[in-house]
């Protein structure tokens, strides 16, 4: 069951981002989160997580509909692996509109024309990867990929993808299409998996510590993407000839080396005849009509997950490829009501990772 009216818990209502800062965590925490200025001159650290619906000029908690705000512009890549490197501060479209304290953050340099189109690192990432907050976690730690999933071969020679027993890859996620794709495309697209491991190689690299905090500002390599065709919206300066970029909206035809069928297992996923799977994080949950994210909890693993719905970006392959899910076991469920089919929700959820000390169920 999908939801649009998801707010968190610690935001004001109509709360728009003017600006993305670096990512910080304390000395003794496991997870990062990542510092967000907004209207009405107040400023929010934010879990990681949530990165798949932070984009500058996003209204969070929105009251009514919104449209997105800016230019448009759009533009085939040649090759995002020669774009030059430059911080936000140094485009003057982004001082023309600046409102926060972001302006060191690194930016990809595109020459479109006459234009130097300046493209926030971590928004290219966004749209790259972190379609769900299991991918923005996992893409801060080290060899992640070769510890959670292990890729080989079926006896007809198709990809399979395992999830080792114990991972922390939810039977949620897994038990939908669009994210199983994504996933598949990072592990198997040499390209796609060389940039996605890039994040946590710059993060090692350029961590930096200050107060007992670690901090550091959002760089990764690029894969080629030569052909990919990209929709943004920003800001433009024409005495200079400057675009800076608040929000990526589409990557049209991404190369991919990935084609015809992929097989994923999943330990925790059994195949149901006759019902929906409800095993292990697999379970739906149905919410009240308005509920709250609590940013500081982390979700239970033992509790439904609810699919929460937020601004779409359209990103499509070249050519597609098909994902399918192999059941550990299949049992017949003709005569069975289950409590897991549906488990009402509270109106308070967690947007971060499940763990057994977690209380809250979780939303993504």
């Amino acid at each position: 069951m999908s939801k649009h009216n998801a707010r968190f818990k610690k935001l004001k209502d109509d709360s728009k981002v003017l600006g993305i800062g670096s990512l910080f965590r304390g000395k003794a925490r496991k997870s990062w989160a990542i510092n967000v200025d907004l209207n009405g001159g107040s400023s929010q650290s934010m879990q990681f997580s949530n990165i798949p619906v932070i984009a500058r000029k996003r209204v969070l908690n929105p009251t009514k509909q919104y449209k997105q705000a800016g230019l448009p512009i759009e533009f085939t890549i040649e090759n995002a692996q020669s774009w030059r490197v430059a911080k936000a501060s140094d485009c003057p479209a982004y001082q023309a509109h600046r409102h926060s304290g972001d302006g060191n953050q690194l930016c990809f340099v595109a020459q479109v024309g006459s234009t130097r189109v300046f493209i926030p690192q971590l928004e290219m990432a966004r749209v790259l990867f972190y379609h769900d907050p299991f991918l923005a976690r996992l893409s801060l730690q080290h060899n992640a990929l070769s510890e959670d999933f292990v890729v080989g071969k079926r006896d007809d020679g198709k990809p399979l993808i395992v999830v080792r027993e114990g991972a922390e890859y939810p039977v949620y996620y897994f038990n939908r299409d669009d994210n199983r794709r994504f996933l598949s495309w990072v592990l198997l697209d040499r390209a796609a998996r060389a940039s996605f491991e890039s994040i946590c190689v710059q993060l090692i690299k350029g961590q930096y510590q200050h107060n007992n905090y670690q901090h550091w500002n959002f760089q990764f390599t690029p894969p080629p993407l030569t052909g990919v065709e990209l929709e943004a919206s920003g800001w433009e300066d024409s005495t200079s000839n400057t675009f800076f970029v608040w929000e990526v909206s589409k990557l049209d035809k991404l190369p991919s080396e990935v084609e015809g069928e992929i097989d994923f297992y999943h330990p925790g996923y059994e195949r149901q005849v006759g019902g929906k799977p409800t095993k292990g994080g697999g379970k739906k949950g149905e919410a009240s009509d308005q509920y709250d994210l609590d940013d500081d909890e982390l979700s239970d693993s033992d509790k439904a997950t609810i699919a929460l719905m937020s601004d779409r970006v359209a990103v499509s392959f070249k050519n597609p490829h098909i994902t399918n899910r192999i059941p550990s076991k299949t049992k017949s469920v003709n005569n069975f009501i289950g409590d897991g089919e549906k488990e009402v929700l509270d109106n308070n959820l967690s947007p971060n990772e499940k763990e057994e000390s977690g209380d809250l169920p979780g939303g993504a």
